[in-house]
């Protein structure tokens, strides 16, 4: 599940069936979703807080992506990169 969660549900399935050795062509649309400030607030509550709090955000911004039919493409640090259809 948390795998699932991590990649999303298409490309992890995708992964599993081979599907996602052959690629196809398709239009999508992605989304750029980076926090603003992000090491000014490591460096006032802390590397360990900080990392708890961006844990936190990950997950809780998954499953809205997820939910809305979205698929997280990569984490970048403190950034995400949303893909859809």
């Amino acid at each position: 599940m948390q795998i699932n969660r991590l990649i999303g549900g298409r490309i992890f399935l995708s992964f599993f069936t081979g599907r996602y050795h052959k690629p196809i062509e398709e239009d999508r649309i992605f989304m750029f979703l980076d926090l603003k400030s992000s090491t000014a607030i490591a460096e006032k509550i802390g590397h360990i807080n900080f990392h708890k709090f961006i844990n936190d955000f990950l997950f809780t911004i998954s499953e809205a992506i997820i939910s809305n039919r979205g698929e997280i493409y990569k984490y970048v640090g403190d950034e995400i990169i949303i893909t859809g259809r």
